[in-house]
């Protein structure tokens, strides 16, 4: 800050500065009354500030913040308003240099509340300290955001309900090292039920009315058509009794609501699709009285179970034709009308206005209904007036499918849940499972059902899908032996294109996971028997054998030799099995004139097509091609043999006929994959005992565990208090185990566990280590940190740098770049973003290029040291074909992610001009300047502004584009109570005006109109990113506000370093630290401004050493 020689008086002059209070000067005192106490008196207390005061109470937490504020807007002239009386600059200095001073002796670093560990970092924590991967159920409370962050240390206080999580989560936790004993591993049956308000609602699947939880839609997506409860899911694998009271709301003629139970994993994605989860049961439900239905269905480990109303009249389920879409929405909101009249006319009279859905539009509607006055007499739902509104109205299908179900909530039709109950696991012993031929299936026409009902096994290639096939309904729910048996037989007829086997048909039986993949390789699966079955055709024969599977598997049949196989170790036919069917010049000479129809004809079509050539006999089988080998790469030619060999196994043999199975078991228990894997990790976590007695082995085991939990060594009396947990239980007649399970726990749910930061001040090594490995890593500090806090030496400046950049150059350094890239530049709202269909097509795999574009391009920021010059100019970005299509750049058709170069100045690239981040500053609708302008003043320019005043309404975007957003500006730029903030946050944000809601440059706002029912789009207004900043800088576009950042660095590098500072310390920055941040962000730019550097310096930096 420039000092003024006409200010060194008063300075010189200054009172001392009390420990405690500091008194207002004369020169403050009159200042304030001349210029601020109008607004800010103890009476008027604008924005809730008072400065009407004689001295500053530093005790008053507040304070500090308050009167860093005052500073800032008397030194940038924000304040007093345009409109009142201004001060001089001579008066200004005075007070601001006054402020200064006060401030800088006042507000010291430091004042980060105890800190609990985020979701985050107690997931790391956790797999830190026993070395397992680990995550917190779906039940976990997630954290809340504040400046930002998630991990703001003054919002991550402990509910009740999240104490609750922590001791639940703690008995798991030391599950996974210490497990019950088997026998106790049996969950015992229990009833969970489900009222109501039990169950888990988004949007539209459901509401709770009248005592019932009621649905009106079956769209398929779980959270717009489903419900589930809330607080169930199964602990283990097995059959669950389910009980369902189930209702008709107000019937109607000729639907009867249909139900269907559906498993879904409780911590899986809410809008999983209900047509393709697994389902358990269905019901039909005609009554109004509730009835009971009944199912027992098979759950496993996490499932919980959805009801979905299948066959609702209502849903929002999006087509591949818009057109179509819309008109089947319009169509639902048109058979509204025709049920209710004068619902119709008071829709028709609110319109829609942009914001309005659900319970909201409803009530609007229904206050234009009582105030009467409605043309009812006159309203026909089948007029063009009519049926253009609707049309008009599904253009925003979810928000009028949302708002239409809150109709039917209260008038019906609908589906009523009263009550539901899960009872289970159910008592499971041994059991025996009948398979008839019907209930296996194949891939890759491996075989075939046949009309007499058996599976019929005709290819022996070396894929699983190519020569497996497997029962549909089978799979172990515990790993042993079970007993095998099955009925088979040889199949061959006399006409068939390949010689029948004169000796055995050998068959293999397989172990293979139910979720495996099936066009593995054979040797994915597990070998466990084989039988030898003789070639008499026609004859039953009846084979068994005791098989090991494990927890998930089922079994494979495979024939072993059949005529079509692969050879060893390869995947595809071998050539040498269409040998036989190239002797038959007929049947090459049909697979050279068809070959090209191949791809053109079904399997079946097309080997039908060529025996009946071979049949009529006009084939030229003196063609002299016939006299070569056929040339197998080529696909036609391979492709048709293959047709003709599979399709004619099929049809004439020789094949193996799998008449029925059953699989009984298990008779016998055994160690399967996981729990010898259990098993190991015991072992690793007890370590060996030798000879040690139950205290010392105890202590061997808990000390190294209370290290790393709490971050720092235990004391004695820490150690001891653990000890006799260990050892008092064991004493009550448990197991030693049991005891270190239990001292585990209590460890778990220690505050120095929980929490980090205990220590008021300066951080010691030890608080240093973690702070600086949660910030980099999200995790505690790993070994090496430990060791050099416990010699003393992670403080020393240079060890600090050097550890540090170990960290950053370190594998887990990307927890840190997910973290805090996602949360700094709002990455982790765009999978709650939906563009607009009319925008574009959109799916996951164009989400995923977009936030790796910019993962990816702050990574190599970081990993090279560049600039931070780089975030808004760079000369590079990273590209596949789905984001490189949205910036219209040519690229190969790959989803590849590459490192393309870029030229500087453009309108694309950097933070500014990435599509991750103009679609999470927009809506995907629509673009807001205001929204743009504030993100930037908040997270590049560093100087974010208030919330509005409440009386102020939102500026909604004209839809029929008559009017431009800064027409419909001006009103605010107009009221003194907007003007000051918007003069900052409009320039900037129109600058990214071009920009549409993904990311695309524009040049003029689009307009949507309907023709022969077609959308289509047409140029409205142009795009006006005009602008003016605060300091006279004009803006014609994005390039110029890259331009100006660029030339005024430190303004975006003081609000990165203020961010990273943030995230790191858990705390907002005092007026100290933000000076100490200035003089940070102005020495790395004078050495390069690597943003490597910026981080280094940071941590150096007394704000980042102290509490």
């Amino acid at each position: 800050m420039k000092v003024y020689p006409f200010a060194l008086p008063f300075l010189i002059s200054f009172t001392a500065v009390l420990a405690k209070h500091s008194e207002l000067p004369l020169q403050v005192d009159n200042f304030l009354g001349t210029y601020c106490l109008d607004c800010h008196d103890s009476d008027t207390r604008k924005g809730e500030v008072s400065l009407d005061l004689l001295e500053i109470d530093w005790t008053d937490p507040h304070s500090a913040k308050i009167w860093g504020r005052v500073f800032e807007v008397i030194e940038s002239g924000e304040m007093p308003p345009e409109k009142k009386k201004q001060p001089s600059d001579k008066e200004i200095q005075e007070v601001s240099n006054w402020l200064s001073h006060v401030l800088l002796e006042n507000d010291k670093p430091g004042g980060t509340v105890l800190r609990r560990l985020s979701k985050d970092e107690y997931e790391k924590s956790v797999s830190s300290l026993f070395k397992i991967p680990f995550t917190v159920p779906s039940s976990f409370p997630s954290d809340l955001v504040s400046h930002g962050f998630d991990n703001h240390g003054e919002d991550l206080v402990l509910s009740p309900t999240l104490m609750a999580e922590y001791l639940e989560i703690a008995t798991a936790a030391a599950d996974r090292v210490l497990p019950p004993p088997r026998e106790k591993q049996r969950i015992d049956e229990q009833t969970i039920t489900i009222s109501p308000r039990d169950f888990t609602l988004n949007f539209t699947s459901g509401y709770q009315i009248d005592g019932v939880l009621r649905m009106v839609s079956s769209s398929d997506p779980l959270a717009r058509g489903s419900v589930w409860p809330n607080r169930f899911e199964a602990k283990a694998a097995g059959i669950y009794r389910v009980k369902v009271d189930l209702s008709y709301f107000k019937p109607v003629d000729g639907h009867v609501p249909e139900v269907h139970l559906l498993s879904h994993q409780a911590d899986g994605n809410n809008f999983a699709r209900a047509s393709e989860l697994k389902k358990l049961a269905e019901f039909k439900v005609p009554k109004e009285k509730a009835s009971t239905f009944v199912a027992e269905v098979e759950l496993q480990p996490g499932e919980t179970i959805v009801i979905h109303y299948e066959n609702a009249a209502l849903h929002s389920d999006q087509t591949k034709d818009q057109s179509k879409h819309i008109a089947r929405v319009s169509q639902q909101l048109i058979d509204l009308f025709r049920g209710d009249h004068e619902l119709g006319a008071a829709w028709m009279k609110a319109g829609y206005v942009r914001g309005d859905r659900g319970w909201g539009w409803l009530e609007k509607i229904e206050a234009i209904r009582q105030e009467g006055g409605l043309d009812i007499e006159g309203f026909d739902p089948e007029s063009s007036e009519v049926k253009k509104f609707a049309s008009s109205m599904s253009r925003q299908p979810l928000v009028l499918v949302e708002t239409m179900c809150c109709y039917h909530f209260s008038k019906g039709p609908g589906l009523d849940v009263h009550r539901m109950s899960v009872t289970g696991p159910l008592p499971s012993d041994r059991k025996k499972v009948e398979l008839p031929a019907n209930e296996f299936s194949s891939m890759d026409f491996t075989g075939n059902l046949t009309e007499a009902q058996r599976y019929r096994l005709v290819t022996s290639r070396g894929t699983v899908a190519g020569s497996a096939v497997w029962p549909s309904r089978f799979e172990a729910k515990i790993s042993g032996i079970y007993n095998v048996q099955f009925d088979a037989t040889a199949f061959a007829e006399a006409d068939a294109l390949y010689p029948a086997p004169t000796d055995v048909y050998e068959i293999e039986l397989y172990a293979r996971s139910s979720a495996g993949n099936a066009y593995q390789p054979l040797e994915s699966m597990r070998k466990v028997g084989e039988v030898r079955m003789g070639p008499q055709v026609g004859q039953v024969q009846n084979f068994s054998a005791e098989v090991k599977l494990e927890k998930g598997e089922t079994l494979a049949f495979r024939w072993a030799n059949g005529p079509l196989y692969s050879d060893e170790g390869e995947t595809d036919y071998s050539p040498k099995a269409f040998g036989e069917l190239a002797k038959n010049k007929a049947i090459y000479a049909v697979v050279n004139e068809m070959g090209t129809q191949v791809r053109e004809l079904p399997p079946a079509d097309f080997y039908e097509a060529a025996m009946k050539r071979v049949r009529e006999g006009n084939l030229n089988l003196d063609d002299p091609a016939l006299k070569k080998a056929p040339n197998f790469k080529s696909i036609p030619v391979l492709t048709a043999f293959i047709r003709i060999a599979r399709q004619d196994l099929i049809r004439h043999g020789p094949a193996v006929d799998l008449i029925g199975a059953s699989i009984d078991g298990p008779i016998r228990l055994v160690e399967d994959t996981e729990m010898k894997e259990q098993r190991l990790r015991t072992a690793r976590f007890m370590g060996e005992r030798e000879g040690r007695d139950d205290r010392e082995y105890a202590e061997s085991i808990l000390r190294p565990i209370i290290n790393t939990a709490f971050r720092r060594p235990a004391t004695d009396a820490q150690l001891e208090k653990y000890l006799n947990i260990a050892l008092n239980h064991q004493a009550e007649g448990h197991r030693f185990e049991d005891g270190i399970h239990l001292a585990l726990r209590a460890v778990l749910c220690s505050p120095n566990f929980l929490y980090r930061g205990q220590r008021e001040g300066k951080l010691d090594d030890y608080d240093l280590a973690a702070r600086l490995s949660f910030f980099l890593t999200s995790a505690p500090p790993d070994t090496l940190l430990q060791k050099l806090a416990a010699k003393g030496q992670l403080s020393q400046p240079a060890k600090l740098e050097e550890q540090t950049r170990r960290l950053l150059n370190d594998r887990r350094v990307k927890n840190f770049l997910t973290s805090f890239t996602d949360q700094w530049l709002d990455l982790n709202v765009l999978p709650d973003i939906m563009p607009d269909s009319r925008l574009l097509k959109w799916n996951e795999k164009d989400l995923a290029a977009i936030i790796a574009e910019t993962e990816l391009f702050v990574a190599e920021i970081l990993r090279e040291n560049h600039p931070i010059e780089t975030f808004i100019d760079p000369s590079f970005t990273y590209l596949n074909k789905r984001n490189a299509k949205l910036y219209n750049i040519k690229f190969p058709n790959s989803d590849t992610m590459a490192r393309v170069d870029i030229k500087p100045g453009g309108r694309h690239g950097g933070i500014l001009g990435q599509a991750s981040v103009m679609m999470a500053t927009a809506n995907g609708v629509d673009t807001q300047p205001v929204l743009r302008g504030v993100w930037l003043l908040e997270n590049v320019l560093g100087d974010p502004v208030p919330e509005p005043p409440p009386e102020v309404p939102a500026v909604e975007p004209d839809t029929s584009g008559a009017k431009s957003i800064r027409d419909l500006l001006q009103k605010h730029n107009a009221d003194p109570s907007c003007a000051g903030c918007h003069k900052k946050i409009d320039p900037p944000g129109f600058a990214l005006e071009n920009f549409d809601p993904v990311g695309r440059w524009r040049d003029f706002y689009p307009v949507y109109e309907k023709v022969n029912g077609k959308v289509i789009r047409k140029d409205g207004l142009p795009v006006d990113a005009v602008g003016t900043m605060l300091d006279g800088t004009e803006l014609r576009d994005v390039t110029d506000l890259k331009s100006y950042l660029v030339k005024n660095i430190d303004i975006f590098g003081n609000c990165l370093a203020e961010k990273l500072l943030v995230y790191a310390t858990g705390r907002d920055l005092g007026f100290t630290e933000r000076k100490e941040v200035e003089k940070v962000v102005k020495n790395v730019r004078q050495s390069g401004n690597g943003f490597q550097d910026l981080i280094v310096a940071l941590v150096l930096s007394e704000s980042f050493q102290t509490k």
